[in-house]
């Protein structure tokens, strides 16, 4: 772990052999924090331990330590390697366009960044804390937009971790997360690095509530719709295929007639085109707004992605009036709460109606 304790630490003990009581005293920590970066800049080949404290090694001895270091790291990216590009090839098809993912620095999610780097993906923003994943990213596809969080450079993990890091990762959304470990539970991943376990548990925090909370209701406002046509028709069947028709139109023909009407209402040919331009696109806007599915894609690209400043028709401005950096995720709320308060009064009524029809239907035996 690089920051600027361990570097006067190194440079100190440098200079002569130190027990562990004399660096307490000289660098004012406790005990346990003096162990832990010792530890650390052993693990990197700049000091050795002897009786009763450490000493450095020699400039020799220690670049070849500090070799041997990457030299692991390398080892682990080759070791299994056929298997971690199966393991890759099956998380690109977890992706899609327009997602916020993260990935860790694990040599498995490293073949993931080198998977992407073939894919045809137009939108997609990666965040990492991956130095590796942070080199790769130029050779990506235009459309890439990288965020790499910053910190202390871990170099047994390659990455950055530590307070800094996490400051940078509470101030973002992630939509799904890559990760790998030496063991998984409810309580949590296992690392043999107490930091690099405790800052995946933050990642899986972050990544995913706010999408499952407002997938939940859209899952819930279909559950209504299902009810209520299951309440009005005498057959199942029936039934079945007026919830799938109507699933299939709201999905995928929707968009597609709000457009054919916007564009009778206000055509955008010739002169009068160009006036029409911003009627067109409201009353297109609209329209599909009267569609689920379009309500729940919006507030999800919104809620996940931490770019977007603006749901729809976007003046100049407004853009000359905006602040620079992400969005918490509590504004982007505020973008779409009309569309989350539209959601939940569909479900609402949904199931309400159906309650009321049931209960007014004759019960025959």
């Amino acid at each position: 772990m690089t920051n600027l304790r361990s570097i006067q630490l190194s440079n100190y003990i440098r200079e002569r052999s130190c027990t562990i009581a004399e660096l307490k005293e000289a660098f004012k920590v406790s005990h346990a924090t003096i162990h832990r970066d010792i530890a650390s800049l052993v693990g990197e080949g700049k000091l050795r331990r002897v009786r009763g404290g450490v000493t450095a090694l020699p400039e020799a001895e220690a670049q070849n330590a500090e070799h041997a270091v990457y030299s692991r790291y390398q080892d682990r990216i080759d070791r299994n390697r056929e298997a971690k590009i199966a393991v890759a090839k099956k998380a690109v098809g977890r992706i899609e366009d327009g997602d916020i993912i993260f990935l860790d620095s694990s040599t498995t999610v490293y073949y993931l960044a080198k998977e992407l780097q073939a894919a045809s993906f137009s939108n997609l923003t990666v965040i990492t804390n991956s130095l590796l994943v942070i080199r790769e990213f130029p050779l990506f596809p235009t459309g890439y937009f990288l965020v790499a969080l910053g910190g202390n450079y871990d170099v047994q993990l390659n990455a950055f971790l530590g307070a800094a890091t996490l400051a940078d990762l509470d101030r973002l959304k992630i939509g799904k997360a890559f990760l790998s470990a030496l063991g998984a539970a409810p309580a949590g991943f296992f690392s043999r690095h107490e930091n690099h376990s405790y800052f995946l548990r933050r990642v899986l925090e972050i990544a995913d509530d706010s999408y499952l909370l407002l997938t939940a209701f859209y899952t819930m406002l279909w559950l209504g719709i299902s009810l209520l046509c299951s309440v009005l028709c005498k057959h199942a069947a029936t039934s079945a295929l007026i919830v799938i028709a109507l699933w299939i139109y709201l999905t995928v023909f929707a968009s597609m007639v709000a457009s054919v009407i916007a564009n009778l209402c206000y055509p955008l040919e010739g002169m009068q085109g160009y006036f029409n331009t911003l009627n067109n696109y409201q009353l297109q806007l609209s329209l599909e707004r009267t569609s689920p599915y379009y309500l729940y894609s919006e507030a999800a690209t919104t809620l996940l992605n931490p770019d977007v400043r603006f749901i729809g028709f976007t003046t100049t401005d407004a853009l000359s009036g905006a602040l620079a950096g992400y969005l918490s995720f509590e504004q982007s709320v505020l973008l779409v709460w009309p569309h989350l308060t539209c959601m939940v009064a569909l479900v609402l009524l949904s199931f309400t109606v159906s309650y009321i029809v049931f209960m007014r239907q004759e019960i025959r035996a």
